[in-house]
């Protein structure tokens, strides 16, 4: 072979040498650009099967098929309405790792249907899952509020909280209001309507409607006035009321309220709350007024003490001081003394003065007690008492606890006694501030 024939062979291997290099080249380039520019798929999700249905919760979840992109969020949401998202509808967000979930729906409506899908979200969108629909069930309750029960009067008596904040009342007929029922908020009066609805009493506590003790007002949501409740005939007693609504999911029962009727007079015994206060002393063989066949006593107007024992009163008018002759001490002469006293010193607002035109608890004829009677209060009802009557009356609670009698001693000393130990004391001017406690006799 010739030289310049070997130089042109040379040449053209070399040449199809670097067009085959050129060829590998361009097709590795071309592979790892089709590599870079091809998008990773988007996850699959399936939204999982709904169970533990209730009236305001479920349960749902998702399993994730392919993870595709990252994914920065998962849960489900729902919706009252059809393809929920998670931009306008509620939703759980689930932080764990694995490509199945659980989540809890909560704060349902009652008697609704929701729409539920599953959800993820990654870097380059939101991916939702298959739509499923729930019915949520039916409350267990009405779950009503009821505002509360309003004692209106005693049909022929008084009603009324007495000195330990218990309702009282002297007759066996009474009349209640009863407020509108309120929503508590999962309740639609629409879809769920009453069925009944009024009030029940006992004398045990939480009455129910096994009871026949009942009146029955229909199935009326506003307020119901006049409502009449018999028969509470035994005196002593404290008689438990509450309110009832009915609907298709049972029966719901509203705050129990008591009411507590007086005792019989021949029943009475002291630290009883009766007739307008607290009885501190029945009558004994050889007192006046004493009966064997009905008992008789004092009684302490405890709750004017409570309403003003701030500032006490002078004995007499300040600027007059006289002799009123309002001397007798003993047991019974409380009324004749506050007379007297009224009698001499004339108008104005002054300790016995302040008793005789009260009017406490449906009573008018209270009067300042004798120094006797007086006594009697403390050993009955104050701190010289025992027991449970232990100051009862808590006649000795307050800040200032001396208290007038209506027994004069002179015309500028009268009898006092202070309640923290029974002391009798006289040697102090009528126009001293001390307390009042008003008395009237049964």
């Amino acid at each position: 072979i010739t030289f310049p024939l070997l130089m042109k062979k040379r040449i053209k291997n070399t040449v199809l040498l670097l067009s085959f290099a050129v060829v590998i080249i361009l097709f590795q380039i071309s592979c790892q650009k089709r590599f870079v520019d091809l998008p990773k798929a988007l996850p699959l999700v399936t939204t999982d099967t709904i169970i533990s249905i209730t009236h305001s919760s479920a349960i749902s979840g998702g399993i994730i098929m392919s993870n595709g992109n990252a994914i920065l969020q998962k849960g489900v949401c729902w919706s009252i309405n059809h393809a929920p998202n998670i931009l306008s509808d509620a939703k759980t967000i689930e932080t764990s790792s694995i490509n199945s979930f659980i989540s809890y729906l909560a704060g349902l409506r009652d008697s609704t249907i929701y729409y539920v899908r599953a959800y993820v979200t990654t870097s380059k969108d939101t991916v939702y899952g298959n739509e499923l629909l729930f019915a949520t069930g039916i409350p267990p309750n009405v779950l009503a509020v009821f505002d509360d029960i309003q004692i209106l009067f005693p049909i022929g008596g008084v009603a009324k909280k007495n000195f330990f904040g218990v309702m009282q009342t002297d007759s066996s007929a009474i009349q209640i209001n009863v407020a509108s029922m309120k929503s508590s908020g999962t309740i639609n009066w629409v879809t769920t309507p009453l069925t009944g609805r009024g009030v029940v009493w006992s004398t045990t506590h939480n009455p129910t409607l096994s009871l026949n003790t009942q009146v029955n007002i229909g199935n009326l949501i506003g307020p119901v006035n006049n409502i009449n409740i018999a028969g509470l005939n035994s005196p002593g007693t404290t008689y438990y009321i509450r309110e009832y609504a009915i609907n298709r999911s049972g029966i719901v029962y509203g705050i129990e309220y008591g009411i507590t009727t007086s005792v019989n007079q021949k029943d009475v015994k002291i630290g009883d709350y009766f007739k307008g206060g607290l009885v501190y002393y029945i009558l004994m063989p050889g007192d006046v007024g004493y009966a064997s066949s009905l008992r008789h006593g004092l009684i302490a107007g405890v709750d004017d003490v409570d309403s003003w024992y701030r500032y006490g009163y002078y004995w007499e008018n300040y600027n007059v001081i006289v002799k009123t002759n309002a001397n007798d001490t003993s047991l019974g002469s409380g009324k004749a003394n506050t007379d007297l006293i009224i009698k001499a010193v004339g108008p104005g607002e002054y300790a016995a003065s302040h008793c005789a035109n009260l009017t406490l608890n449906g009573f008018h004829d209270w009067y300042l007690p004798s120094r006797d009677e007086l006594k009697l209060m403390y050993f009955g009802i104050g701190n010289g008492a025992t027991g449970t009557n232990k100051d009862i009356g808590r006649l000795a609670s307050h800040g200032t606890i001396t208290y007038w009698s209506s027994s004069e001693v002179t015309n500028l000393w009268a009898y006092f006694m202070g309640f923290r130990d029974g002391t009798i004391g006289y040697s102090t001017s009528k126009i001293n501030r001390y307390l009042v406690c008003p008395v009237r006799s049964f």
